[in-house]
């Protein structure tokens, strides 16, 4: 039998074995997420003045979203249907700076802290 009939002896992987056998480029996996900063309105990506939250700990801007459920009658986020009902509107207050925090223990939020 001939030495190389039928076999595969290369000391190098194709693009094509690499995407098939080794998964390729998982890009998805490699890109880092974003985050939303904690004073963002999740629509419009501005700081918002009014917050309103939904049961997910969605924060919205009542500027911003007043307008979008009354013409789709949705979640932004999910897509799942949504009622102003449904939004909880957040007691927050801002300080000197500017910066929101806890009207109870005066704490600034900041991206990492939990709003219950």
């Amino acid at each position: 039998m001939p030495k190389n009939q039928g076999h595969k002896d290369k000391l190098y992987i194709s693009a094509a074995e690499w995407a098939i056998d080794y998964g390729g480029k998982k890009r998805e996996r490699n890109q880092a997420k974003r985050i939303l900063p904690f004073d963002c309105c999740a629509l419009s990506l501005q700081p918002f003045e009014t917050p309103l939250c939904t049961p997910d700990g969605v924060i919205f801007d009542i500027l911003h979203i007043m307008p979008f459920l009354q013409k789709y009658k949705c979640n932004p986020i999910n897509s799942k249907p949504m009622k102003f009902k449904d939004l909880v509107r957040m007691t927050m207050a801002k300080n000197a700076d500017g910066k929101w925090h806890c009207p109870v223990t005066f704490k600034v939020f900041n991206d990492n802290s939990k709003v219950r």
